[in-house]
């Protein structure tokens, strides 16, 4: 119903979490992020917004691919009731990320289909180098 999150369940097989962790580590390629997958990310962004959390890094590395589908992980730095700076520069990062992997078009095309025009355009204040994160500085 909501964005995949990582579930702590109790009991781990090895395996499983070997491939999780090797699964977190892969970089895909722009032919490997096919429309439905890139679909997918942006609905799980869409998913917190709704829910108005604020995940404070959004961006590809704090996405995993599972058998499930799209999983947003590192909600350690999460809030609840965000305010629409947060979202707003939450949608900014997962948008430069987006863009880095898949290309502008593509990325931008996504991010209106799901989070709609509105919410795109609130985000244009943080698309800046200040508004994101280390990671995608440079």
């Amino acid at each position: 119903m909501g964005a995949g999150t990582a579930r702590h369940t109790g009991v781990v097989d090895r395996g499983q979490l070997a491939d999780f962790l090797r699964r977190r580590r892969e970089r895909l390629a722009p032919a490997d992020v096919g429309d439905a997958l890139l679909a997918q990310v942006w609905a799980a962004a869409r998913s917190l917004r709704d829910a108005r959390i604020g995940h404070g890094r959004l961006n590809a590395r704090s996405l995993v691919v599972a058998p499930s589908g799209v999983v947003v992980t590192d909600l350690a730095g999460s809030r609840f009731n965000a305010e629409d700076a947060v979202l707003g520069t939450d949608l900014a990062e997962l948008l430069v990320s987006c863009s880095l992997v898949v290309g502008t078009d593509r990325a931008l095309a996504a991010a209106r289909g799901a989070m709609g025009d509105d919410a795109v355009y609130a985000a244009l204040p943080y698309l800046q180098r200040a508004a994101l994160s280390p990671d995608l500085r440079d």
